[in-house]
């Protein structure tokens, strides 16, 4: 059998078992507890475990999917910038002056010219995010 189609009968089972739990009023529901032999409580706090759980690796694959999209456009987490200072400031103006939307959240920081270490940061951080290239950083 393909995995969609496993897939696909899974998920139609799991909707099925909620819909039926759903139905149920919480006397029906407690009642089967009781008759499973199971406490409530524990129920409640293994069902609060399963989907912290599963939140928690959803999170994990989120991260994941992004740290491979940055890989795939060339960008190396951590790699750092060797560029002078003079040469940083050259970029980042230059940067700055062609893209309107990051001279507008610099200006939203205040409008101070940063100093020489927040310039090297700033320029990491849009290396990061694309709005710097590779190409940029050789002028």
């Amino acid at each position: 059998m393909k995995t969609r189609d496993a897939r696909t009968k899974l998920f139609g089972v799991l909707d099925a078992l909620v819909e039926d739990v759903q139905l149920q009023s919480h006397e029906e529901l407690l009642a089967e507890t009781v008759a499973s032999g199971e406490e409530a409580t524990d129920l409640i706090a293994q069902a609060d475990r399963a989907i912290e759980a599963a939140r928690q690796a959803a999170g994990r694959a989120k991260l994941a999917r992004a740290r491979t999209r940055l890989n795939q456009q060339g960008v190396v987490a951590g790699a750092k910038l060797t560029l002078t200072p003079a040469q940083a400031r050259a970029v980042f103006h230059r940067v700055r002056d062609r893209n309107q939307a990051l001279a507008q959240t610099l200006a939203a920081r205040g409008g101070q010219e940063p100093n020489d270490q927040q310039v090297l940061d700033i320029l990491q951080d849009w290396l990061a995010l694309g709005s710097v290239s590779e190409d940029d950083l050789k002028q």
